[in-house]
């Protein structure tokens, strides 16, 4: 198997877990109930972000140098994805719903 290979589908891994990670933590914050629809929404745009930064990664160094730290990085970054799109998204629905005197 091609080391690049190798590399994405971790890369890949890495960011889907961290999305994961991230959604688990949203719920666990929270005082609702498990919705699964909330952690399909986490894990997607948490793993999409992911696997986006791990292409522009792969894509700056070469495949033979990625390590622990690009790694670290990468889940780190889809986690980061995640939460910053859940805090646009919950002040983008403060700012449109009508205020009460």
């Amino acid at each position: 198997m091609n080391p690049l290979d190798v590399s994405i589908a971790i890369a890949v891994i890495v960011s889907v877990l961290g999305g994961v990670f991230s959604a688990f933590l949203g719920w666990a914050e929270g005082n609702e109930a498990f919705n699964p629809r909330k952690m399909f929404v986490g894990l997607a745009r948490g793993g999409l972000g992911g696997i986006v930064v791990s292409g522009v990664v792969i894509y700056l160094n070469a495949p033979e140098i990625i390590g622990l730290a690009e790694y670290v990085l990468l889940f780190i970054a889809s986690v980061g994805i995640d939460l910053t799109g859940a805090k646009v998204s919950s002040i983008s629905k403060t700012v449109t719903e009508p205020r009460t005197a």
